[in-house]
């Protein structure tokens, strides 16, 4: 599914993470698009993880990886 181009010169971070189980292998990822630009990071946990771990690394991960002079603004944006 193509992502909405956003309407301003915010930048928009889509992020998603699942585990399997309420305990189980665990991945996640975000999107970042600016200006017609696009950054993709993603990850996984091979331990025990949960929903909520994987959700929440996802954003935190995203702010850690992207460079904030490409898109000074990120407002966390969660996927559909």
């Amino acid at each position: 599914m193509p992502l909405p181009e956003p309407q301003t010169q915010e930048a928009y971070a889509y992020t998603d993470g699942a585990s399997t189980g309420s305990r189980g292998p665990g991945g996640y990822g975000a999107v970042l698009t600016w200006k017609g630009k696009t950054e993709e990071i993603s990850g996984c946990e091979q331990e025990d993880t949960t929903n909520l771990r994987m959700e929440l690394t996802a954003a935190c991960e995203h702010r850690r990886h992207h460079d904030p002079r490409w898109a000074p603004s990120l407002p966390v944006v969660r996927a559909p």
